[in-house]
């Protein structure tokens, strides 16, 4: 859009703002005053040690994402909600989980905590004299839109407009959850929710140093009943594919007990879920190794088969040598075939986090059913680097995917991708009101996706 229509809609949305009979902004301007009080006296406290102190840590262009006190940020979002959405903030309050609610509290309480004091520090930094130091906007357009106090109190208010309207949503999807839309994933035919339940972190210890976890007897009840209750809700909202590893920790043999608790209860059937588990390679794997592994996998799921097996971390070419031609310990793509023709596999893939060219060899194999790597508008992100002089991206990589008629798993959108869960204050200065930076990541993201659609 060219920027003086842009220019044009922002005064026509801030005329139309200003007509409000009452603006949040100014109606609940002790926001402002109870987010920096919370804060105060441990900024006192810790002043000393960093740079610039409360100016610096909370100025509109260095804001630190979280309080140092969240009794405090959970009081401002109490605060919020009590005037703006009182049926989020009972749900809340009475919630089976406290510390889900806890964790929500925190997170709308930083949100309110970061508009307010971004618009304020604007307005105080123009009336000081100061530049943004942003280096994206001219003299002009800093002074129209960063310092104009009218400007300024209509985008915080729009931004918090929008945040009441996330947190009625929020409400409606705890009582009345949702169904995730699905889309056909490749050659595989499954019908796979557009939203996935990755289990890096679900577990209870990552088994890389002190006592391993390794049977049921040693997990803490707590820590196992949230996994359970974390799988009925996702269940509930038709986010069926449940992604683990074996690298992932103790996370396979607690995923394995939670499956057997839903399958009991008759929350779910096994055909009713997609489980997808992944295994690495190495020089040393032989393949006959590699498929005792996979079956010991299955076992700790407590499943008959797995829907889908991923190669964890084809990365490089070593990996795809293995795969494919590593000599006298046997191609270890065959110990996979042979699982899917014993159905204990149903549909072969990898993961990966490797230069461009790397994967495009991987796709042209025609081995593999999927696969999941990182394609994002923000952040672009692959963990062996293709930020080089190659430039190397995976835009080609995604058409030769759709050739091969290959289902495509984007890997950590919001987080490797821009880390739009915690965006900049730039991000949210350019998007919002308007959307939220993780809406326009994914906004942007599927356009780019639908665009390729298009052109097959």
């Amino acid at each position: 859009m060219p920027r003086g229509i842009q220019l044009l809609l922002v005064s026509f949305l801030s005329l139309l703002t200003m007509n409000r009979a009452k603006s949040l902004l100014i109606s609940e301007s002790a926001f402002f005053s109870a987010a920096t009080a919370s804060v105060t006296d441990q900024e006192r406290h810790h002043s000393s040690s960093r740079r610039g102190g409360l100016a610096r840590r909370y100025s509109s262009f260095d804001l630190s994402s979280t309080s140092s006190d969240n009794d405090s940020i959970i009081a401002v979002a109490k605060n919020f909600l009590s005037t703006t959405c009182p049926e989020l903030l009972t749900i809340l309050e009475n919630h089976y989980d406290e510390v889900s609610a806890h964790d929500r509290l925190v997170k709308i309480g930083r949100n309110v905590n970061a508009t307010l004091r971004y618009g304020q520090e604007a307005i105080e930094r123009k009336d000081r004299g100061e530049s943004s130091l942003m280096g994206i906007w001219s003299q002009e357009e800093e002074e129209e839109f960063i310092g104009n106090e009218l400007e300024r109190k209509m985008k915080t208010d729009g931004s918090l407009q929008r945040l009441v309207e996330e947190c009625k949503d929020l409400a409606k999807l705890l009582t009345s959850p949702v169904k995730v839309p699905t889309v056909r994933y490749g050659r595989t035919g499954i019908q796979m929710p557009i939203v996935s339940l990755g289990c890096m972190r679900f577990q209870q210890s990552w088994n890389r140093g002190g006592k391993p976890i390794n049977s049921p007897d040693q997990l803490e009840k707590e820590c196992q009943d949230n996994l359970v209750n974390i799988l009925r809700h996702s269940i509930s909202c038709g986010v069926n594919h449940i992604e683990t590893a074996q690298m992932y920790g103790c996370s396979q043999m607690q995923i394995g007990l939670a499956l057997k608790t839903l399958f009991d209860e008759g929350v779910c059937r096994r055909e009713d879920l997609i489980i997808q588990t992944k295994g690495g390679i190495s020089s040393s794997t032989s393949k006959s190794d590699f498929k005792s592994s996979i079956i010991q996998q299955i076992k700790l799921l407590g499943l008959d088969y797995i829907d889908l097996f991923s190669v964890h971390g084809l990365n490089t070419i070593d990996h795809y040598d293995w795969l494919f031609n590593h000599g006298e310990k046997g191609s270890l793509i065959d110990a996979l075939r042979e699982l899917k023709k014993e159905g204990k596999i149903r549909w072969i893939g990898f993961s990966t986090h490797a230069p461009a060219h790397v994967i495009e060899k991987a796709i042209e194999s025609d081995a593999f059913d999927y696969l999941n790597l990182h394609y994002h508008f923000e952040g672009s992100y692959t963990a062996s680097g293709d930020g080089d002089e190659n430039a190397e991206g995976n835009l080609g990589n995604i058409r030769l995917a759709h050739e091969h008629d290959m289902g495509v798993f984007i890997i950590s959108p919001y987080d490797k991708g821009g880390r739009l869960y915690t965006p900049s204050h730039l991000s949210r200065e350019l998007m919002l009101p308007e959307m939220e930076p993780m809406e326009y990541g994914e906004l942007l993201t599927n356009c780019l996706i639908f665009q390729l659609m298009i052109d097959f």
